[in-house]
């Protein structure tokens, strides 16, 4: 017979049911095929005759496999392919009578036993015709822990170290980093020093808000920075003062304020607010402390009462907020606007 198609290979993928799957050529010998199964973790084992699988259809224009015990499910593949082996096993007698199709199935082998050959060809590494002379290229021997890397002349492979990989500057951008990419776990201990970093890179402005988890922030020098305002909670009579919005805070005073709830304060750190309580157009408004507002000399100062006045008051606490220092700071401010 002849052969007209190119095909040395098929993968199949599984749906959970089929167990039976074409081979799409001549099948000379049951034993002349390579069978592998990707399972859906991505791990791959190749199967056995007649433990894994049946072979039928030999000697016909195609054939086919059929699984004993595995059922491919979606997301796992078969791969089917020609293993002819290298052997010549007809024996063609000197003057004796020219069988045809002897000899043509002789040649179908070989026909098969070449596209096999292209086939692992096709998936094997392979340089540039155009990249010179490497027909002598190779490999270096297998040393653990090594990567294989060109060498300084750029014509042959060598075993290299990891830590020897040099990247140009600028290689490294935030574009080719997956999301979390770069963590501490893999950053060994000194790895990264100022001689490491270029200047530009300390002097790049942030472009979104940077959140240091309660870290420490040392030896900074500080320049043209600024304070969020947050706007402090009055709901009914109840004044709500949240250390973590900011250290700075605000409030119209448009009720006379019975409690006042303070939060936000971390136990261990010097937590202060600095609060600018201003009159509504009417005045006269009164805030009541809690005891846990430790003023100078045992009691609350007075606030001024007059119409759109301003008084300021900083709390400060090293405990959480279980004690609070309360200090006025200054009074009776007029034209003071929060927008």
């Amino acid at each position: 017979m002849t052969i007209e198609s190119t095909i040395t290979g098929v993968i199949h993928q599984g749906d959970g049911e089929v167990v039976s799957f074409a081979v799409p050529w001549r099948i000379f010998d049951r034993a002349w095929l390579h069978v592998r199964y990707l399972e859906s973790d991505g791990s791959e084992r190749q199967l056995i005759l007649d433990s894994d699988y049946t072979v039928s259809g030999v000697g016909g224009a195609a054939g086919s496999i059929r699984l004993t015990d595995i059922v491919p499910a979606a997301g796992e593949f078969l791969s089917i392919t020609p293993d002819i082996p290298p052997l010549q096993l007809t024996d063609l007698i000197e003057r004796g009578a020219y069988h045809a199709e002897t000899v043509e199935t002789r040649l179908d082998i070989l026909t098969q036993m070449v596209a096999q050959l292209r086939l692992e060809l096709m998936r094997a590494p392979m340089v540039s015709v155009f990249d010179g002379d490497l027909a002598g290229m190779l490999l270096p021997a297998a040393e653990a822990g090594k990567a294989l890397g060109w060498n300084s002349s750029g014509d042959g492979l060598v075993n290299v170290s990891p830590g020897s990989v040099s990247l140009a500057d600028g290689a490294v951008t935030t574009a080719k980093l997956a999301a979390d990419a770069v963590t501490t776990a893999k950053i060994a201990d000194g790895a990264v020093t100022a001689a490491k970093i270029a200047a530009t890179v300390l002097q790049t402005p942030f472009t979104a808000s940077v959140d240091a988890a309660g870290h420490t922030f040392s030896n900074a020098v500080l320049k043209g920075t600024r304070e969020t305002v947050a706007e402090a909670d009055v709901t009914g009579t109840t004044l709500t003062v949240n250390a973590a919005l900011g250290n700075i805070q605000h409030c119209i005073l448009g009720v006379n304020i019975s409690a006042v709830v303070l939060s936000g304060f971390v136990t261990g750190t010097c937590c202060a607010v600095v609060l600018y309580l201003r009159q509504d157009g009417t005045g006269g408004r009164t805030v009541t402390w809690p005891a846990s507002v430790k003023w100078s000399g045992g009691t609350a100062p007075v606030l001024s009462t007059g119409a759109a006045r301003t008084d300021v008051v900083m709390l400060t606490s090293f405990d959480g907020g279980t004690t609070v220092h309360g200090m006025l700071c200054d009074t009776d401010l007029a034209g003071m606007a929060f927008a």
